[in-house]
C-alpha cells in the first residue's frame, strides 16, 4: 500500500485525471498569486510608507514570495508535462518542491501569527489541506506509475 494510499482521485476519476486537475489549479493558484502580489506591489508603492523603510523591510519579503510564485508557475506547467508525458523524475521534483512550499507556508504564517485572527488561523488550517491533498494525489499517481498494470481475470 505505501504511503500514498489512493487508487482513485474523488473516488470516481483516474490519479493521471486527479493529477492533470492537481497541475491545472497549481497553475491557476500561482497565477492569481502574482497577479495579487502585483496589486500589493501597487497599494505598496502608492502608500505614504518612506523608502528606506520599504527598501529595507518589504523588499526582502517580497522578492521571496515573488520568487515562490515564479517557482509555483514553473513546476505547475512542469507537472503538466510530466503526467501527459508520463516522466516519473519530473513528478518527484513537483513532489519536492510541493513539499517544501507547504513548508515555507506554514513557516511563514507560524512568525506572523496573531492568535486573535480566527481568518488567518483558516487560511493556514485551509492552505495546509489544499497542498497535502494535492501532494497526496499526485503522490499516488506517482507510486502507481512504475507498478505492472493488473490484468482482470
Amino acid at each position: 500500500m505505501g504511503i500514498f494510499p489512493l487508487e482513485k482521485c474523488c473516488c470516481c476519476i483516474s490519479l493521471k485525471i486527479g493529477s492533470y486537475i492537481v497541475g491545472f489549479l497549481e497553475l491557476a493558484t500561482s497565477v492569481l498569486w502574482l497577479v495579487a502580489l502585483k496589486m500589493y506591489w501597487i497599494e505598496v508603492q502608492s502608500s505614504a510608507m518612506p523608502s528606506f523603510m520599504r527598501s529595507m523591510l518589504l523588499l526582502p519579503l517580497e522578492n521571496i514570495l515573488l520568487g515562490l510564485g515564479v517557482l509555483s508557475f514553473v513546476f505547475s506547467i512542469l507537472l503538466l508535462y510530466a503526467v501527459h508525458q508520463h516522466k516519473s523524475e519530473q513528478i518527484k521534483a513537483y513532489i519536492i518542491f510541493a513539499t517544501f512550499s507547504v513548508t515555507c507556508v506554514v513557516i511563514a504564517l507560524a512568525f506572523t501569527w496573531d492568535i486573535t485572527s480566527w481568518i488567518h488561523g483558516l487560511c493556514l488550517v485551509g492552505i495546509i489541506v489544499y497542498r497535502h491533498i494535492c501532494l497526496l494525489i499526485v503522490g499516488s499517481y506517482y507510486a502507481k506509475m512504475d507498478e505492472p498494470p493488473q490484468i482482470p481475470l
